[in-house]
């Protein structure tokens, strides 16, 4: 939510729409093919939902609709997005898999693309605050570390500054 906007996605195309007033007022994203689903990707995505749902019955139920006939042919483009304080919107590009290293695409409030964050596998967010985000990376023995990541501009990429 971003003043009296909702910034959402949903389908395969990288693209945000932005509700206002119950009303699609605005669509904006980055040209990106669509990505199909392949069969390591719902591999992935029934392993991780395997591990994180220990119901039988609950698993299941989620689980039924990976071999159903009208499943959908392309992945999400999008399947988190938060707006930062300073107005920038942070769109992390889906995976089969939710704890899976990722890409979080960064938005200016004028909608231009700013680039990407890249975040590790294991790695929960916990918020983005004045240009950072902030979250919980869990190493190989489960020890929690807290860590900061911010978007580099072009001239820190070049410079080789810190990420």
């Amino acid at each position: 939510m971003s003043g009296d906007a909702l910034q959402v996605a949903a389908g395969p195309d990288f693209r945000i729409h932005v509700l206002k007033a119950g009303q699609l007022s605005e669509v904006y994203g980055v040209a990106r093919p669509r990505r199909g689903v392949t069969r390591e990707d719902i591999e992935t995505y029934t392993e991780f939902y395997t591990r994180a749902i220990t119901d039988p019955e609950q698993r299941r139920e989620y689980l039924s609709g990976m071999d159903h006939p009208s499943r959908p042919e392309a992945l999400p483009g999008y399947d988190q997005i938060i707006v930062s304080d300073d107005g920038n919107v942070w769109a992390r590009v889906y995976q089969p898999d939710l704890l899976a290293a990722a890409a979080w695409y960064v938005f200016a409030p004028g909608r231009e693309w700013l680039g990407q964050v890249r975040t590790p596998e294991d790695f929960t967010v916990s918020a983005i605050a004045r240009g950072n985000l902030v979250g919980v990376w869990r190493d190989t023995l489960g020890v929690e570390h807290v860590r900061v990541y911010r978007l580099r501009t072009e001239e820190e990429a070049r410079a080789g500054g810190v990420h």
